[in-house]
This record gives structure tokens, C-alpha cells and sequence, in this order.
């Protein structure tokens, strides 16, 4: 139930950048798919880090890791076109 929900918010703030970077990040796709990505990594990593994970703090680490995975993808789609 876990990975379904690290995967629904990922998936959420991918759709979000890909509404606010247009064309930045990982493209308009790529942004969504990079988001679920990032909320399960970050999900993911958080749960098995912390043995004992409170309702909301892994789904907190999703959205944090699905936020840096696009940040990152951003910045060095910014490099390139610079």
C-alpha cells in the first residue's frame, strides 16, 4: 500500500512541474515519470531508513524526493540550453 501511495504523490508533483517548467526539467513526460521515480525513491528510502515511520512522514520523504529528482532534472536541462 506503501509503494501506491509514495507513487500517487510522486506522480502528483510530477504533473505539477510539468505545468509550471513547460519545457525545463525532464520535458513535459519525463517530469511525471521522474516524479514517481523520486516519491518512491524518496518514499522508499525514508521507510527503510527509520524503523518507525508516523502516518505522514514517509509520504512527506516522497514528495521531498520527487520535488529533488525534478529540481535536478531542471538544473541541468538549464545548463545544457545555456
Amino acid at each position: 500500500m506503501d509503494i501506491v501511495v509514495f507513487a500517487l504523490i510522486g506522480l502528483a508533483i510530477g504533473w505539477a512541474a510539468r505545468i509550471v517548467l513547460e519545457d525545463g526539467g525532464f520535458g513535459k513526460n519525463g517530469n511525471v515519470i521522474a516524479g514517481v521515480i523520486g516519491g518512491l525513491a524518496g518514499g522508499l528510502l525514508f521507510k527503510f531508513l527509520i524503523v518507525v515511520v508516523k502516518t505522514l512522514a514517509a509520504p512527506v520523504a516522497a514528495l521531498i524526493g520527487a520535488a529533488l529528482v525534478i529540481a535536478v532534472g531542471a538544473q541541468r536541462a538549464n545548463r545544457k540550453s545555456s
